[in-house]
């Protein structure tokens, strides 16, 4: 694919398979209602086609979903989809990403940034990733300009965060919740 505009998740699902995908596409939006799913038989970057940098995904609201998984049943060994940036348009109190997937199947994003509300605030990253699989973050940092915000880590599935968990200029704390296992490996 060779197309640049921004690509948009309203609902359903947007299944895409092969590094490029999504063409050189400038930002992948997913609504509530809307799941991107990285598909692939083994170990894929999911990166522009004009410059091999890693597609960054905004979610508009709370809800939406990112899922990896095998692209065909010949990809059962264990492989991880990478994709770049998460962030969010939503100022929203309550904040949720989903995060599915299966079939020896993990998931790297790159930073993450929550959303920018301006009360206390959660944000929850709800990982039902089946084992082997795994959901790594690179890093996260909170966007929440006032009341504080507690990070939720949630799910059957594990998530490791392998760099700085990075608070605004308000209180930041962390709850830990649900069967996966959650790993802090950040300074």
């Amino acid at each position: 694919n060779t197309y640049t505009g921004t690509t948009s998740i309203v609902g359903g699902t947007l299944a895409g398979v092969g590094a490029n995908a999504f063409g050189s596409t400038s930002d992948i939006r997913i609504a509530a209602a809307g799941t991107l799913s990285l598909r692939g038989d083994s170990s894929t970057s999911f990166v522009k086609a004009s410059d091999s940098s890693a597609y960054p995904v905004t979610t508009s609201a709370s809800g939406a979903t990112l899922n990896a998984d095998q692209a065909t049943i010949a990809g059962t060994g264990t492989k991880t989809m990478t994709i770049g940036t998460l962030g969010t348009t939503s100022t929203a109190a309550t904040y949720q990403v989903n995060f599915t997937g299966a079939n020896s199947t993990s998931l790297s994003i790159g930073a993450a940034t929550g959303a920018a509300s301006t009360a206390v605030a959660t944000v929850t990253f709800n990982n039902n990733i089946a084992t082997p699989g795994s959901l790594t973050l690179a890093s996260y940092t909170s966007a929440n300009t006032s009341g504080g915000e507690t990070v939720i880590f949630t799910g059957t599935g594990n998530t490791t965060v392998s760099g700085a968990i990075t608070p605004s200029s308000t209180t930041l704390a962390l709850t830990k919740n649900g069967a996966g296992t959650t790993t802090l490996a950040g300074n």
